[in-house]
């Protein structure tokens, strides 16, 4: 039977814009605090945590999720993405297709085109080490993003994981 291990990954997003991010304002204590408040069920989403100060297309950003369950006879594995968006500019702004962004020209809408997305995505499928490497290379979880001219900002650099649950 394999031990359980955990392997923590930490990524960011960058919210300069908002915050003093050369303050050195998280302190031991606000990590302890963050670890002893860990806890399994629902995560929050939205505008809290590390969304806080994420901005997409010059709108309010945030973190959230979404996860699909196979079928009983599929296995009934769970596949989960978490996604925290902070990334594109106002005139970059297109929904179904309609450029709206072009159309708000006021200067004061105008964002940074610099920006970032962390997008994790996790299973409890029994992959094994060569299916969890080829998994996203073939469905880049990036790939939603490409409507939104997010590769004209920068390339996608992605961790090449994906985590199996036990």
């Amino acid at each position: 039977m394999p031990q359980p291990w955990a392997l923590p990954v930490v990524a960011e997003t960058f919210d300069g814009r908002l915050n003093d991010v050369n303050g050195f304002h998280v302190k031991p204590e606000h990590v302890f605090a963050a670890l002893d408040n860990a806890k399994s069920g629902p995560a929050a989403e939205g505008n809290v945590g590390g969304g806080i100060g994420m901005v997409c297309h010059g709108f309010r950003g945030g973190i959230g999720t979404s996860s699909r369950k196979l079928d009983e006879k599929s296995g009934g594995y769970v596949v989960g993405v978490l996604a925290q968006c902070n990334h594109g500019t106002r005139q970059q702004l297109s929904i179904a297709g309609v450029p709206v962004g072009l159309e708000m020209t006021d200067e004061a809408l105008k964002s940074e085109e610099a920006g970032s997305i962390i997008v994790v995505v996790a299973t409890d499928a029994p992959l094994l080490p060569h299916q969890l490497k080829r998994q996203p290379q073939g469905d880049r979880p990036s790939a939603p993003l490409a409507p939104a001219d997010t590769e004209k900002i920068q390339p996608p650099r992605e961790l090449g994981e994906v985590g199996r649950g036990y």
